[in-house]
């Protein structure tokens, strides 16, 4: 049986009765755990309190929860707070016992991977139908030239989309080639098979004068540091529906990573129609990496990723030796609200 949201409330029971470590070792070895409390104390800096908590978040791995709360409360009864979580947990044990009487409550489905939560389906769906329609193909040339130097871009306010600014480059400050630059949204394949050529918009290229000669950029950080780029579109594409469906600007989200976080990448790989690939983190390799064990293809650079619940917490650069990586959002925002003066009037700041 998983505590769930009630782990907090199981170790604030076990803390008002038990107030002595010594007392909770006589509840662990009662219990036959196999382990010691003063395990869960041995880390130099460790506070009682956390000692309780990873004491109570190992007994949950191992579903050994019945077992320990039965010792628990044979050994202090009496404590309201332990008996108030006790008749809780056993009601929850009775109802398991209804529909699974041939079982120990132990026997419980258990949550086997930590970092992957249970989605509610209508929701994410809807929510990843709204933000695949923020996804763009930039296009330095017509695909009839070439489809070389494709990248992929999303809509982070009404008219300005992020992307890497390696993708940029051959036109940033460049006035000839970014008259010919285009960015697509919409670009899928149907259900049928079609494809929808999409929402073409260019790049805002006039007015330019002597103080903003390149109208478009919008804000830039070198390949050689973060690599990202904000373009500036030539008109608002954010109120823009199809089918039903409107298209709003992605928020973007400081949410550190951790190994094993499941991770979402929607691309344009290879230049082609819009993709979703899935996969997992790898490892944190600095504060301006993630690496990540998810495919991408070249077209795939300037990519948002998400999480699993859709939060949008960095952008995809590309392979990184044993691994694809990208750039972290706790390291791109604290640029952008240090050197984009517009940042927060824009909302691309205080997202969560």
């Amino acid at each position: 049986m998983q505590l769930a949201n009630q782990k907090q409330t199981l170790v604030d029971a076990l803390m008002d009765a038990f107030r002595r470590p010594a007392e909770l070792e006589m509840v662990v070895s009662n219990a036959d755990l196999g382990t010691r409390f003063v395990n869960f104390l041995a880390a130099p800096g460790t506070t009682y309190d956390q000692a309780v908590f990873n004491l109570v978040d190992w007994v949950e791995s191992r579903n050994l929860v019945i077992r320990f709360l039965q010792a628990a409360i044979q050994a202090n009864s009496g404590n309201p707070k332990l008996q108030a979580f006790y008749r809780q947990f056993l009601d929850l044990s009775d109802r398991y016992n209804l529909l699974s009487p041939n079982l120990a409550i132990e026997s419980a489905e258990a949550i086997v991977l930590p970092n992957v939560t249970i989605e509610q389906v209508g929701q994410w769906l809807d929510r990843m139908n709204t933000m695949r329609r923020a996804i763009c193909r930039i296009e330095p040339q017509p695909e009839s030239q070439s489809i070389e130097g494709y990248g992929t871009g999303f809509l982070v306010a009404p008219n300005i989309v992020m992307t890497c600014f390696h993708v940029v480059s051959s036109f940033w400050s460049d006035p000839s080639r970014a008259n010919n630059v285009r960015i697509r949204f919409d670009y899928e394949r149907g259900l049928d098979g079609s494809i929808s050529r999409g929402t073409e918009v260019a790049l805002l290229t006039t007015p330019a004068h002597v103080e903003a000669p390149f109208p478009w950029q919008c804000f830039s950080s070198p390949t050689s540091k973060l690599d990202i780029a904000l373009l500036r579109l030539s008109s608002l594409v954010e109120s823009k529906e199809l089918e039903g469906t409107p298209r709003e600007p992605l928020k973007l989200v400081p949410r550190q990573f951790r190994s094993g976080d499941p991770i979402l990448i929607l691309q344009h790989p290879m230049g082609t129609t819009q993709g979703l690939a899935f996969g997992a983190v790898n490892q944190v390799s600095s504060e301006t990496q993630v690496l990540y064990d998810v495919n991408t293809q070249p077209g795939s650079s300037g990519s948002p990723c998400l999480t699993q619940d859709l939060k949008v917490t960095g952008i995809h650069r590309c392979h990184a030796g044993i691994a694809n990586g990208g750039v972290p959002f706790t390291a791109v925002l604290p640029d952008l609200q240090m050197n984009l003066p517009e940042a927060t009037s824009l909302g691309l700041l205080g997202n969560t």
